[in-house]
This record gives structure tokens, C-alpha cells and sequence, in this order.
């Protein structure tokens, strides 16, 4: 017989592609992809030993009879092995126990081994195939048998899919239902036409699909480092997660690295960040490295051992990368650990805690280490409660509003006031605002938030207008998101006009980090407010890196002084004149200033004798609720400290 090897020969080239790529990725650190690289080695092997048999066959002759007759059991002894290995490879996509893996391995290879008995034996019984002494090839009786093995497989495959298809996820199940479609007709037409070679041209294209889609190293590996993208991460710890197997994480973080960008240029920072992964695939000792973000790498360690060597060396950081011969920018950097991440529940928890952790790190520091423990589990445990009860809060307006009066030295009375938003939980109580106002800034509900608060404040406004005629202007704080965004703003503006207010009662409070960070994408906004006749207010002046240059910059009519300014201020001479510097200086340029965070006697005169005009804090009042407020501002005269 005749037989057409084109395919045959197509099929090898493609294997031979697929595997040259595959390899070149380093892509074994995972079992699945080991899984996948056994099943590969395998159809390449079918692939090639069933080119050998074919031109031996064809052109071998009796001097090649014995190794006609070795090459042919070689190649069904991989034929009975490939359906094998594609079975345990597609089970792992289901996220087995090692122990449940091993059981449907041992299952799934006895009858293989059987066939394969069978199969080594045919040199005395002739049940697959027969080489005469000329060199020809005969059918034995049981030549048919592999083909119906094979339809066998392609059957059990696609009833276990059905079976556990929601461990597979319909992603999975649709491409190994291509697969195994692939595989069914490429069998039937080889079956039918025997000189067509087809089923390792179907076994080449159905590993090819399987590359291309759920073991593509390309579709997870970082672009520019090689390393293991965010996708991978939770390819890998999944299992892991599930089987409680031990976790040790380690994240490291370039602080600086807008900075960087600045100073060296992309070019130059591209070279620092390819140095840095090729560092940390050295130190970490074959453990998986992953890149999830710009200034983000990741190491999943396996022992503790493993993990308090890594932990050392990134403490090390610059000095490592130094005596190594990387590229000497000077990184700030922050080691993030979590010792036994396989108390989490799974890759969610596991990375949203890996996120609570980096909120803890303190601001402009390098060589900052933070590691998870009790403690820290249980806040981002209070966390993750305040953000499961944020969209009950907010579907029933569940949120209150408390005023914090201003007092002015000048006229001894109360002038102004700021609007605070407030949260109780039933079961946790007060929750403070910094946490529940990050987690909607995070999830994208701080605009709703902030309409449900703003409006209440012009409820309270508009019942109660005696007090337009004692405040000079009402406080509210925007965060950078709801500046960034004209249609809430605009939303803001009509509410004010739908309960009957003028636009000047209000002065919107912006943070001296939103005003330095968004200052050029805030002018056109500010713009809006000045000509409706709201006035701007810089608050938490001192507390980050605020500049006279971005104060001059937009049209803040008031500064609020941070509390932590006052720190030490009665107590040492320098914190007293840098403090009166500041003061005098936002004065002579023509600003209201605000002193916040006077809580004593002492703070109270200090601030008054250097000129103050305005004082917020604990010494006049607390931020109280409407009833309250109304009762101060009725008082007259130095009300007593609340």
C-alpha cells in the first residue's frame, strides 16, 4: 500500500514548533504545565515514530525487518500512552487534590498498561500486526483495537466534561470538546482510508489549539520581563488555596518609580526592571516570580526556609542589585510578607489582603517590611465586613451627616462649619470615615455616596435657613474622583438650585494631595465653581507634599493648617516657627487660614497671639449632629469645651 505522508509530515513540523516555544518559556513550574509538556513529548514522539514505521514500512525491506518490527511496537505502545497522558493532562485543569489525582491516575492507567502488554507481546502472538520477512506489514486481528480505544477516550473525555462542568468552567469544556472533535474525525477518516495518516495531523492540531489557549505561555507571561503576569498567579494559586498546601508570598514594591520614570527615561528604567527580574529569579531558587503591575513583583515560596532567605534578600535590595551589576538607580522599595497565605480562603482573599497590607506600609520610606499576622488579618477582616455592608448602606441610606463649627477669633462666634460623613454598623458600630470612604473610592461608589450626603446637607440647609444668616459658608469635601467627573459635579450644582440654595453657600474642601496630584486636570473644574460663585478651600495643608507654587496655582480663597503641624508646638521652638512661618506667609499672600486640630487652652492662645483667624477642633467642638449645632450656634459668648 501507498501512504500519503504529507500530513504526517505536517504534523511533526508543528509539534516540533509548538514545542521549541513551549520549552523556550520555562514553563514547568506549575504541574499543570508539566502536564501538558508530558503530553506534548509524547505526541511528538507518536508523531515522529509514526513517520519512522511509515517510510520503514515503505522502504525498509527485509534488511530492515527487526527494526520495522522494534519502531512499530514502539509506536503503539505511544499510541495507547498519548490518549493516557491527554486524560491526566485535562484532569488537572479541574483543580484536583494531589490525592484525587493520583487515584484517577492509577484508575486510568491500568488498562493501559494491559494494552501495553498486549502490545509487547505481539512479537510472538501477531495480535496487532505482522513483518514478513520481506519487510511487508500485515494487519493482525487486533489492529482495530487502538482506533476503538482511542473513540473509547474520546467518549469518556467528553462525558466527564459534561459531568464536572462547572470545575472545568465552559471555557475549558467548549476547547476540549474542540479537541476531542478534532481527534474523533481525524480517527474515523484514518479508520475509513488507511493511507491517509491522519490521526497525528489531528493530535498536532489539537495540541496546537490547547497551546494556543489554555497552555499559552505568551498569554501569561509579562511582555517586557518574561516573568509570570497577574493572570498565571491565580492559575497557580488556586490549587494551592483549595488544598490548603503551604503558601509563603512575597511582594516587593518599587515606590519611587514615577519618580525613576522622570529622572532616567523609559529606555533606562525598562533595562532597571528587566535587571530586577533576572535578580529575583536568581535569589528566589526556582520558585514561581510574577510581575502584577507596574512596580509590583511577587515570589510564591514553598518552604519557610525558602521564604526567609527571599524576605533577606529583598531587604537588601539595593545592595544586592548593586554587587550584582544592575543599573545603579536608586530604588525606594517596601517587602510585603505573608508567611501562611493558605489561611486565606482563596485568590481574591489572598490578593485583596496582599493589597490591605500595602495600605499599612508608612508613606516615603524605603526598606519598609510589613509581614501579615493576627493582627493584620483581623483589620483586613473588619475591612472586608465594612465592604460587604457598604451596598446595603447605600441601596437604604444608611449614612448620616455631622457638622464640625468653626470658630472665629475675631468675632468670637461660630462663622463657618464642616459637613463630615458618618457610618454605623448594626454589630461593628462606628465606622471610621477613612475606612468605609476608601472602600468606596476603591469600588466605585464614592459618587453615590457623596450625592446621598451632599443632599442630605442641603436638606438640612434649606429646613434650617436662620443658619445662612450666622455661617459666612458651609464646608463639603470633594475627593479627586468627584472633581474628575463634570456630570457629578453638575449633578451637585442643580441640587443645590433644587432645594431653593445660592451656589456661594457652599465652599468645596479639596485635599492638598488631590490638588497637587490632579492640579492641571482640575483647572477647567475650578474654573466652573468660580464663576457660580463657590469658593475653594485647601484642606490638610501640611500633612503630604503640598508646594506654594500649586497653592498659587488654583484659587483656594481658605488654607486649613493639618493637625500634625501642631505636634510639639508648645514644646519645641522649631516646630513653633516653622508653624508661625507658614502662617504669616499665607496671610501676607492674602489667604483665610484655618488652624485644625485645637484641642487645648494652651494651642488655642499660642495660635491666637501669632494671629489665627479661624479655629477647628476639639477645644470649641466635636462634630455634632443638626440639633446640636443649632443649640451652639444660639449660644453666645465662649461656649464650654465639648
Amino acid at each position: 500500500m501507498t501512504y500519503n505522508i504529507d500530513y504526517l509530515i505536517s504534523a511533526l513540523v508543528f509539534l516540533c514548533l509548538i514545542s521549541f516555544h513551549y520549552v523556550g518559556q520555562r514553563w514547568f513550574t506549575h504541574q499543570q504545565s508539566r502536564r501538558f509538556l508530558r503530553f506534548m513529548a509524547l505526541g511528538l514522539a507518536d508523531a515522529a515514530f509514526d513517520l519512522l514505521t511509515t517510510v520503514l514500512i515503505a522502504e525498509g525491506g527485509p534488511a530492515l525487518h527487526s527494526l520495522t518490527e522494534v519502531s512499530l511496537i514502539i509506536f503503539y505502545l505511544l499510541q495507547a500512552a498519548v490518549p493516557m497522558s491527554l486524560i491526566l493532562y485535562v484532569q488537572s485543569l479541574r483543580q484536583l487534590s494531589e490525592a484525587q489525582y493520583r487515584r484517577i491516575a492509577y484508575v486510568v492507567r491500568i488498562p493501559v498498561l494491559l494494552l501495553g502488554l498486549l502490545i509487547l507481546s505481539n512479537h510472538w502472538t501477531r495480535l496487532f500486526f505482522t513483518i514478513t520477512p520481506q519487510g511487508s506489514y500485515i494487519h493482525g486481528p487486533f489492529y482495530n483495537v487502538l482506533y476503538g480505544y482511542a473513540i473509547l477516550v474520546v467518549l469518556l473525555m467528553a462525558a466527564d466534561s459534561l459531568l464536572h462542568f462547572r470545575e472545568y468552567g465552559i471555557k475549558n469544556v467548549s476547547i476540549i470538546w474542540e479537541f476531542l472533535l478534532i481527534m474523533a474525525a481525524t480517527v474515523v477518516i484514518q479508520g475509513l482510508f488507511n493511507d491517509l495518516l491522519m490521526t497525528s495531523f489531528g493530535l498536532a492540531l489539537g495540541i496546537t489549539i490547547l497551546y494556543l489557549t489554555i497552555s499559552n505561555p505568551l498569554s501569561y507571561t509579562d511582555n517586557l520581563t518574561g516573568l509570570y503576569d497577574r493572570n498565571y498567579l491565580s492559575t497557580v494559586l488556586r490549587p494551592l488555596l483549595k488544598h490548603k498546601k503551604p503558601i509563603f508570598l512575597l511582594q516587593l514594591s518599587i515606590r519611587n518609580q514615577r519618580q525613576i520614570n522622570a529622572l532616567w527615561g523609559n529606555d533606562m528604567v525598562n533595562r532597571f526592571l528587566k535587571d530586577t527580574s533576572r535578580w529575583l529569579l536568581h535569589i528566589s531558587r526556582g520558585e514561581c516570580v510574577f510581575r502584577i503591575g507596574d512596580n509590583l513583583f511577587l515570589i510564591i515560596c514553598t518552604s519557610l526556609k525558602n521564604y526567609i532567605h527571599v524576605r533577606d534578600k529583598l531587604i537588601r535590595f539595593d545592595e544586592e542589585m548593586t554587587a550584582g551589576g544592575g543599573d545603579k538607580i536608586r530604588a525606594m522599595t517596601a517587602v510585603i510578607g505573608i508567611p501562611h497565605g493558605e489561611d486565606l480562603e482563596d485568590n481574591d482573599d489572598l490578593l485583596g489582603y496582599l493589597d490591605y497590607l500595602g495600605q499599612l506600609l508608612p508613606a516615603g520610606r524605603s526598606g519598609e517590611v510589613i509581614q501579615g499576622d493576627e493582627e493584620t488579618l483581623r483589620g483586613y477582616r473588619y475591612q472586608q465586613d465594612i465592604e460587604k455592608y457598604l451596598d446595603t448602606a447605600i441601596g437604604q441610606d444608611l449614612f448620616s451627616v455631622v457638622y464640625q463649627p468653626i470658630w472665629s477669633v475675631k468675632d468670637q462666634r461660630f462663622r463657618t462649619m464642616e459637613t463630615l460623613s458618618r457610618l454605623n454598623h448594626p454589630t461593628l458600630g462606628p465606622v471610621p470615615p477613612e475606612v468605609f470612604l476608601g472602600i468606596a473610592e476603591k469600588h466605585n461608589r464614592i459618587l453615590t455616596i457623596a450625592e446621598l450626603q451632599f443632599r442630605r446637607v442641603c436638606l438640612f440647609v434649606s429646613g434650617h435657613r436662620e443658619l445662612l444668616d450666622k455661617l459666612d459658608n458651609i464646608k463639603f469635601n470633594l475627593s479627586p474622583v468627584e472633581l474628575l467627573n463634570r456630570s457629578h459635579m453638575e449633578k451637585m450644582m442643580a441640587m443645590i438650585g433644587e432645594y431653593g440654595l445660592e451656589p456661594a453657600v457652599f465652599q468645596f474642601e479639596i485635599t492638598e494631595t488631590a490638588a497637587t496630584e490632579y492640579s492641571e486636570a482640575l483647572n477647567d473644574m475650578t474654573a466652573v465653581f468660580r464663576e457660580r460663585g463657590i469658593s475653594l478651600c485647601l484642606d490638610d495643608f501640611g500633612s503630604g507634599y503640598a508646594n506654594l507654587n500649586t497653592v498659587l496655582k488654583m484659587p483656594f480663597s481658605v488654607i486649613k493648617m493639618d493637625r500634625s503641624l501642631l505636634n510639639g508646638i508648645e514644646k519645641d521652638a522649631n516646630i513653633s516657627l516653622f508653624y508661625q512661618s507658614i502662617l504669616a506667609l499665607m496671610k501676607k499672600m492674602g489667604y483665610q487660614v484655618v488652624a485644625e486640630g485645637v484641642e487645648t487652652a494652651d494651642e488655642l492662645a499660642m495660635l491666637t497671639s501669632w494671629g489665627v483667624e479661624f479655629i477647628q477642633g476639639y477645644y470649641f467642638s466635636k462634630p455634632v449632629g443638626g440639633d446640636t449645632l443649632l443649640s451652639l450656634l444660639a449660644e453666645t459668648g465662649l461656649p464650654a469645651v465639648r
